[in-house]
């Protein structure tokens, strides 16, 4: 009995299943809240950006401060703060509901 090759490829998405959000230079790390429902990135350009999942089209805030890249993102839903770390060995601390607040402030950037 001849068995059929498993294919390797990955079925395509039909365009309603699917989302795009366009990031100058990429992402290179993401995090989701669905308390808050929003979606974080961040990458080569050093800005975090906040989306609405459902609003594609541009990012609803954009924080500013890191001089490096970012690598990573933190939500914490109870404490409703967003963390980001970057390559310039900063922890940027942002709060989640008004994400700018934070922005400058010497207290709570580590």
């Amino acid at each position: 009995m001849k068995r059929n090759a498993p294919t390797n490829s990955a079925r395509k998405r039909l365009s309603a299943d699917q989302t795009v959000f366009y990031v100058y230079k990429g992402v290179k790390t993401f995090a989701y809240s669905e308390s808050y429902n929003i979606l974080v990135t961040g990458g080569m350009d050093r800005l975090v950006r906040i989306w609405n999942p459902y609003v594609n089209t541009k990012p609803t805030a954009l924080l500013r401060g890191h001089n490096g890249p970012i690598f990573h993102l933190f939500i914490c839903d109870r404490e409703q703060r967003i963390y980001s770390i970057s390559t310039d060995k900063t922890i940027k601390v942002w709060d989640a509901q008004d994400p700018e607040t934070y922005e400058g402030n010497p207290e709570m950037m580590y």
